[in-house]
């Protein structure tokens, strides 16, 4: 019995070692340094987005001392690499408009049904819950810059004098974002 229990023990620690060993090597926590300085929506909504966001979906991660836990490290790498892959704000002056519009609406539905920030994520961060009026201010700011994407009439958006369309002329744009992408690397 002993020598199971010690061979548990053993694998235990093994594959801990193995897990620490992987996280660090691979996912750096060293930041990319690129930046966006500007605006993104307005003063008050740019300061929900930095504190309920930007740990995911920007290269101004902040790293705490749990992020080099075995298993942690690689969880914490893997949401942050498939975050900044969905978005990231640090790239907001490089991508379309209509690119960042529809960044805005999908982090507004995600938001809006509880989906963003994740829960394990507000769990450690208790200071990232979006409350339901940080959620009005992102709703109204982002309205109001992007007004032609965002403003919605019967289902379609809502292009100002008769003009409607429907949201697959989005991948025109996505196709443009691709090419830039693969422009700058």
């Amino acid at each position: 019995m002993r020598k199971f229990a010690f061979a548990g023990f053993a694998l235990v620690l093994v594959v801990l070692a193995a897990s620490w060993v992987y996280g660090e090597l691979a996912y750096s926590r060293d930041n990319p340094p690129e930046r966006y300085q500007g605006v993104i929506l307005s003063a008050r909504s740019d300061e929900v987005l930095r504190r309920a966001c930007f740990d995911c979906h920007s290269n101004e991660t902040r790293f705490p001392w749990y992020s080099h836990l075995p298993i942690v490290s690689i969880v914490m790498g893997e949401h942050i690499r498939q975050g900044r892959d969905e978005l990231n704000f640090s790239a907001w002056d490089r991508v379309s408009r209509r690119t960042r519009a529809k960044w805005i609406k999908e982090s507004r539905e995600e938001v809006g049904e509880g989906e963003m920030p994740g829960w394990d994520y507000v769990m450690f961060n208790p200071e990232a819950r979006v409350t339901s009026e940080e959620l009005a201010w992102l709703e109204s700011d982002a309205a109001a810059l992007f007004p032609d994407r965002l403003g919605r009439k019967n289902g379609k958006r809502n292009h100002g004098k008769g003009g409607e369309k429907d949201d697959d002329e989005d991948e025109d744009d996505d196709e443009e974002d691709e090419h830039r992408k693969r422009e700058r690397d």
